[in-house]
C-alpha cells in the first residue's frame, strides 16, 4: 500500500528525519520487499479499489525503487482483479467467460507481459509467488480443487494446469533460468500454517501433477490458525517430506 499511502501525503520518519520508507526499512535489516499484483484493480465504472490499487503500473514503480536500494523482491501474482484468499478467489473479470485452454494461455501471456514489464524496468523479482493463499485452488470454478453441489469445478486438475501456465510464462522470460542459483525461484502460498493435513494434501497433489515450484509459503495468524507449536511441526514436516 506504499504508493497508495504516500499519494494520500504521508512521510515517514526515522528519529524525526524524515526519511524514504524502503530506505528506513533496509537500514533496520529489512531485506526482502513482497508486492501483491492485481490484474485490473477497478470497479464496473472504471474506479480503483483501493488496497493499495496493485495494478501492473504501481508494482513496477515499487519494485523498480526497492531493486535501486539493494533490497530483493517478491512478487505475488493474486490471478484476480482484487484480493484472493481461502474464502474468495475470483476471476478477474477479462477472463470470467473463457473455456480452460483459452484461460490457461491468458494467465501464460499475462504472467509473461509482467516478467518482461518488470525486466524492461529493471526491476525483475527474486522470487514470485503463483497465486495467494490458494488452500482451495485459485480462479474459481476452473480452478477450485473442489466441486461446489452443480458446479463442473475443475478440480486439482485444473489447479495445477493453471499453476504450472504461470510458472512457465516465468521460466520461458527468466534470462537467469539456465542457472539453478539465480532464476527466479517459484513460490506457492497456503494459509492456515498450522494444518499439517492440508499442507501434506495441496502438496501431494502438486507434487504428483508435477508442478514446478521451489518454496513453500505459509501464512499464520495465531488467532484463527492454533497455537505456535503446530505451525512449527508443519514446517518441519513440509520441509522434510
Amino acid at each position: 500500500m506504499l504508493g497508495q499511502v504516500e499519494e494520500h501525503g504521508a512521510k515517514f520518519y526515522d528519529y524525526g528525519v524524515e526519511r524514504d520508507c524502503l530506505e528506513i526499512l533496509r537500514d533496520y535489516g529489512v531485506n526482502w520487499i513482497r508486492l501483491r499484483l492485481w490484474n485490473d484493480p477497478t470497479d464496473e465504472n472504471g474506479a480503483p479499489l483501493g488496497g493499495g490499487n496493485n495494478d501492473l503500473d504501481r508494482t513496477v514503480e515499487t519494485a523498480a525503487r526497492a531493486k535501486a536500494l539493494g533490497l530483493q523482491f517478491l512478487l505475488n501474482f493474486h490471478y484476480s482483479d482484487w484480493w484472493a484468499d481461502p474464502g474468495k478467489q475470483h476471476m478477474p473479470k477479462a477472463w470470467v467467460d473463457l473455456e480452460m485452454e483459452q484461460l490457461e494461455q491468458s494467465v501464460y501471456d499475462y504472467t509473461a507481459v509482467v516478467i518482461q514489464t518488470l525486466a524492461d524496468a529493471d526491476a525483475m523479482p527474486d522470487m514470485v509467488q503463483i497465486g495467494n493463499e490458494v488452500n482451495n485452488g485459485m480462479m474459481w470454478p476452473a480452478g477450485r480443487t473442489y466441486a461446489l453441489p452443480g458446479e463442473e469445478g475443475g478440480g486439482y486438475d485444473g489447479f495445477a494446469a493453471l499453476l504450472s501456465q504461470g510458472i512457465q510464462a516465468v521460466r520461458d522470460n527468466d534470462p537467469s533460468n539456465d542457472d539453478p542459483e539465480e532464476r527466479i525461484k517459484i513460490a506457492i502460498h497456503l494459509s492456515d500454517g498450522g494444518n499439517n493435513e492440508l499442507y501434506r494434501a495441496v502438496f501431494d497433489e502438486l507434487t504428483a501433477r508435477d508442478v514446478d515450484f521451489a518454496v513453500i509459503g505459509l501464512s499464520y495468524y495465531s488467532f484463527w490458525h492454533g497455537p505456535m507449536d503446530r505451525f512449527i511441526a508443519n514446517m518441519n514436516d513440509v520441509a522434510e517430506r
